[in-house]
């Protein structure tokens, strides 16, 4: 009975860290949106401002403000592989600049590969609590559920 209540005690004090974690991310996340509109604001009173007092270099602004743009469309983005070079680009001809170029599908499928063996090595490492049928690690002397105990087995 003694390993069943220190099990719940153990669980209920977990649940509440995760709840107070979870609580200060949700209140980081709002004060950074908070932050992001004031900022965002600020800039549209000052843009404003200065549109309302120079009205003639409203317009010469926006076309400079278009060049950077253009030139973020021309480029690709930072996780893309540098596969073409960048004179090349501009002109419409591109031509690759290694043989082979490591893609985002390669990097998936060694991700998966990974995860497979990761799993592999759980599941030598886990095993069935025999009163409740819940999954438990091969290391722990009672079930994290029920708080059964676990029968040692020798290999």
């Amino acid at each position: 009975m003694s390993a069943r209540h220190e099990m719940e005690r153990q669980a209920t004090l977990d649940y509440q860290r995760e709840m107070a974690i979870r609580q200060e991310v949700e209140a980081q996340k709002r004060q950074e949106a908070e932050q992001e509109k004031r900022t965002q604001r600020l800039v549209q009173e000052e843009v404003q401002k200065a549109v309302s007092a120079n009205p003639n270099t409203a317009s010469s602004s926006t076309d400079s403000s278009q060049q950077p743009l253009q030139q973020l469309q021309n480029s690709p983005p930072p996780s893309y592989p540098p596969a073409y070079r960048e004179s090349n680009v501009s002109s419409g001809h591109a031509t690759p600049t290694n043989s082979r170029q490591v893609s985002a599908r390669d990097d998936v499928y060694n991700d998966q590969k990974a995860a497979v063996s990761t799993e592999a090595e759980a599941v030598g490492k886990t095993r069935h609590c025999t009163h409740c049928g819940v999954v438990c690690q091969m290391q722990d002397r009672f079930c994290w559920k029920c708080g059964a105990k676990h029968v040692v087995q020798d290999d």
